[in-house]
């Protein structure tokens, strides 16, 4: 029995004091259609922002969780879909609400293989 396999990651973080709302999102190399794309976008809003989104021009991204940490500024998102082998190194845009600052802000992009497409993936939070 085969077991998922993460294969490769792509991160990236910064700083950005401005009114920014979005970010350039870089997928990982090497997808092969079939493959599990999984991005993890974290940032620290002092504005107020509540909802992230991803720019779909690459395809249509589930969004299963979202939130902040512990009643803070810090908000997360996690965005999934199955590659269709043609994203590999290219990127996206995460925008979070009108009204946000995006301070300190990062995310992880992973491309895991070997995953049974006829389930669908879930994804839990664990906070310390």
């Amino acid at each position: 029995m085969a077991y998922p396999i993460l294969q490769k990651d792509n991160t990236a973080s910064g700083a950005d004091t401005s009114t920014a709302t979005s970010k350039t999102i870089t997928m990982p190399s090497g997808l092969a259609s079939g493959d599990l794309i999984v991005v993890v976008w974290h940032c620290q809003d002092t504005g107020g922002g509540t909802n992230s989104v991803m720019s779909e021009n690459l395809g249509i991204f589930q969004r299963p969780l979202q939130g902040g940490v512990n009643g803070t500024t810090n908000k997360y998102a996690l965005f999934w879909k199955w590659s269709d082998g043609t994203e590999s190194g290219l990127t996206t845009t995460i925008s979070h609400s009108s009204g946000a600052n995006i301070g300190l802000s990062g995310f992880s992009s992973y491309r895991i293989t070997g995953c049974d497409q006829l389930k669908t993936p879930t994804f839990t939070v664990a906070v310390n």
